[in-house]
């Protein structure tokens, strides 16, 4: 711990199972970078947050480039990123908050229960083949690959842990369905409308971690049956014109996708359900990060 901090810092996986493991107070992980705006302007009030509740949990900053094998385990890769763990689980994850006030309400909630729910662990991929069946459907393709293993070729073996990204904005859709079911890891799509078709297009693509639906004017019904997608880490759907990004429809199908995808973090939340719920709730924003529109 640095000078004149209440936040531990630490590198190692072998440094994070101390902090885990150091009492039974719950930890508090903050995932942050360098570089990252948001992050920044975050840091003192989770300093002031941690001398203020230091006797109920311990707070912890991770680097997500300087411990990478820490950010891949937790799936991380947006910051600022909170992980609350109980018991050395995770039981809230939050991206990108604008305010700390929940958090004191889930330490008083998790304080009087000793529950911590259960999250499956993914191990990397296996060595696989990439495979598109005729060209790129309309976005740009992103092989990303360990910097020790030899560069990656489409419909070349991809070595362990390697990801392919797609990204579609304003684009057609129409080639989705000549992707392989584990062509991708990731799949963006931003302006992009999505109909019923391009749906099961998208459920077929049962290897992805990462879907991002950046207004795509998705419906209801549609949202709902992205629930066969159970590989998926992380997902995002998100409508402009809106406060909160999603009408009341779309809000409900997202509920209703919590419970088909317990182990998928859906719009920056994943934990406990009455966790999630004072997350959702917020409170006072912090000024700094009041006008931040996006993530570092």
């Amino acid at each position: 711990m640095s000078d004149n901090t209440s936040v531990l810092r630490v590198v190692t996986a072998e440094e994070f199972a101390a902090a885990l493991a150091r009492d039974d107070r719950p930890v508090l992980v903050d995932f942050t970078s360098a570089h990252c705006g948001p992050c920044r302007r975050l840091d003192p009030a989770l300093e002031q947050f941690a001398a203020a509740e230091r006797d109920r949990v311990q707070v912890v900053r991770v680097d997500i480039y300087d411990s990478r094998d820490l950010a891949e385990r937790y799936g991380i890769d947006t910051t600022p990123t909170l992980v609350l763990f109980q018991r050395g689980q995770p039981v809230l994850e939050w991206a990108g908050p604008h305010t700390l006030d929940p958090l004191r309400g889930a330490l008083d909630r998790i304080s009087a229960d000793s529950a911590a729910p259960a999250r499956a662990q993914r191990s990397l991929a296996p060595r696989r083949t990439i495979e598109l069946h005729g060209p790129i459907p309309g976005g740009h393709l992103l092989i990303d690959w360990d910097d020790d293993a030899p560069p990656a070729r489409l419909g070349a073996d991809l070595p362990v842990g390697a990801r392919a990204s797609l990204s579609i904005r304003s684009g057609d859709l129409s080639g989705l369905a000549r992707l392989a079911p584990d062509a991708l890891d990731e799949l963006l799509l931003i302006n992009t409308p999505v109909g019923p078709v391009d749906v099961e297009n998208i459920r077929r693509l049962t290897g992805l971690t990462r879907l991002r639906l950046l207004g795509t004017g998705l419906r209801a019904d549609g949202i709902a049956r992205l629930g066969s997608l159970t590989g998926l880490r992380q997902l995002e759907i998100r409508e402009p014109g809106d406060p909160d990004g999603l009408d009341q429809d779309r809000v409900a199908a997202i509920e209703t996708l919590r419970a088909a995808l317990p182990d998928t973090r859906i719009n920056g939340l994943w934990g406990r359900a009455d966790l999630r719920e004072l997350a959702m709730e917020g409170g006072e924003e912090i000024p700094e990060l009041r006008d931040d529109s996006t993530l570092g």
